[in-house]
């Protein structure tokens, strides 16, 4: 890790300062490639000086952030002398409770879901960092981090540009024009999709929980019994009202049943839950039918992500982008897949993600590895070095990847989420004192909006992307050669004038 003079000031005489004047409690939302990891490494040093015996717990989502800190070659532990540090994969964390001085929450922004929430929850700290990009979600449980750790300092990417913390950046919106059968593809997907969100009011939230079980809910909050979702929906849509008492009675009634029967020969095991809303079977909204519709959004849904992901043509994309621009790409998949076609049709590349498994002698793949397989390292490695030019992934990679020479990431599919556009640009952001021309470009492959049988299709794709961008000043482009050439002139310049 590469410390200049005026980065260290920030590091150190702001960040950290504003985290020690909040009482050593709080998150540092910086962008990424600003050194968020060297603020932490300075509070441990700290802490070493000061409280010689306090023992800090360093908490990460992936066993590649893992390796970074506890690498017997160059990780942060070694390099920078840190005592009293144990380093943690979220998922194992919380597994038992903890007790340390400082807890350190890396990419904190994943920490909010219901289980790895305990990563907080169950340990007694004196003193809480996180650590973000963007602690936004879009389930707003971001909200829950702040009741535990407000936000107390904060870089923007604009900020660190003009600091000359990372470089400028670029984006581009690479638009595909789908093929006859392809949209015939998509739009009967879409048309069916929409159908049936229409049927919910557009209401997300609401077509998602109808898919859920019908079954009454517990809340555990308020410490009481519920309707289930689609049943709330139902009796709004003028389906009768029913006990909810009634219908709790007999839930519990029934799965105490199945309890007892559950030691029972396999085919006496399963005995058929009553029917909880036996009556009005011929309603619009009865319970069944809004549950089944639900059911039915979920799947189109899960159809149109699958061909949005797994779009081959975007291949040949990446095939041509990695032709004619100079530098070294990583690409940024949805699906394995694609990842590991994009690996077999370009030469010259290698790939990283969850379906690449070690292989023990016998050939059996070793399904309880921590760590990161062998291949994994070496095409991390080749990347680093620059022997391999592509580095394919899916999601691995999204978070702490730090490869100066980067300097191109490819979105191979759009999602909705904020963390992940913020995130993977960020992996392109790095100062390279080699190249002084760079530039951090991020090409968003989308699916443009399309015609289908007289009706227009709008792309969920180009959307998703409109919605994230919004204050960013991409380039919108039809063809390769037009990144390409806006690349050169822009690295001529030295300076990002957008359209």
């Amino acid at each position: 890790m590469k410390i200049n003079a005026d980065k260290l000031q920030w590091q150190e005489g702001e960040a950290l300062r504003d985290w020690k004047n909040a009482g050593g409690i709080g998150v540092l939302q910086c962008c990424t490639g600003s050194g968020k990891t060297y603020i932490a490494i300075l509070a441990i040093k700290k802490l070493n000086i000061n409280l010689p015996n306090a023992n800090i717990n360093v908490v990460v989502p992936t066993t590649k952030l893992k390796d970074d800190w506890v690498n017997k070659v160059n990780g942060h532990i070694l390099t920078h002398n840190l005592v009293n540090v144990e380093v943690f994969v979220v998922n194992s964390y919380i597994k038992k409770n903890r007790e340390c001085v400082l807890l350190i929450c890396d990419e904190c922004h994943r920490f909010m879901a219901t289980t790895f929430l305990k990563t907080i929850v169950n340990t007694k700290y004196e003193f809480l960092m996180g650590l973000t990009a963007t602690l936004e979600r879009l389930d707003g449980k971001h909200e829950i981090m702040k009741k535990y750790a407000p936000i107390v300092h904060t870089l923007t990417e604009e900020q660190a540009i003009q600091r000359k913390f990372i470089v400028p950046s670029v984006i581009f919106n690479l638009l595909i024009e789908l093929n006859d059968k392809e949209k015939k593809e998509y739009g009967t997907i879409d048309n069916l999709y929409n159908q049936y969100f229409k049927y919910f009011g557009w209401d997300f939230k609401l077509a998602m929980d109808s898919a859920s079980s019908m079954n009454p809910r517990w809340n555990d909050i308020l410490k009481q019994w519920d309707y289930a979702p689609c049943h709330k929906f139902a009796m709004q849509n003028g389906y009768p009202v029913d006990s909810l008492q009634q219908i709790i009675n007999t839930y519990n009634s029934n799965k105490k049943n199945q309890l007892i029967n559950k030691n029972k020969p396999k085919k006496e095991k399963r005995i058929k839950m009553v029917d909880l809303y036996p009556n009005n079977l011929e309603h619009k909204f009865h319970p069944k039918v809004v549950n089944k519709k639900g059911i039915l959004f979920l799947h189109y849904m899960t159809l149109r992500k699958d061909f949005v992901y797994n779009l081959q043509r975007k291949v040949d994309y990446v095939k041509e982008i990695n032709s004619k621009f100079a530098g070294q790409i990583i690409t940024f998949a949805q699906s394995i897949k694609i990842a590991q076609i994009i690996k077999e049709s370009i030469p010259n590349s290698v790939e990283y993600h969850s379906g690449i498994r070690e292989k023990d002698n016998t050939g059996n793949i070793k399904t309880l590895n921590q760590t990161p397989t062998k291949d994994k390292k070496l095409a991390i490695e080749a990347f680093e070095n620059g022997t391999a030019k592509l580095l394919s992934t899916v999601k691995s990679l999204n978070e702490g990847f730090n490869v100066e020479r980067a300097e191109m990431c490819i979105r191979i599919a759009q999602t909705r989420s904020k963390i992940d556009r913020v995130q993977i640009s960020g992996r392109a952001s790095r100062i390279d004192k080699d190249n002084p021309n760079k530039i951090g470009i991020t090409i968003n492959l989308c699916i443009d909006d399309f015609i289908y049988k007289g009706e227009k299709i709008n792309s969920s794709e180009k959307k998703t992307i409109i919605e994230n961008q919004k204050g960013k000043n991409p380039f919108w482009v039809t063809s390769v050669n037009e990144i390409i050439e806006i690349i050169e002139k822009l690295k001529g310049e030295k300076k990002i004038e957008h359209p």
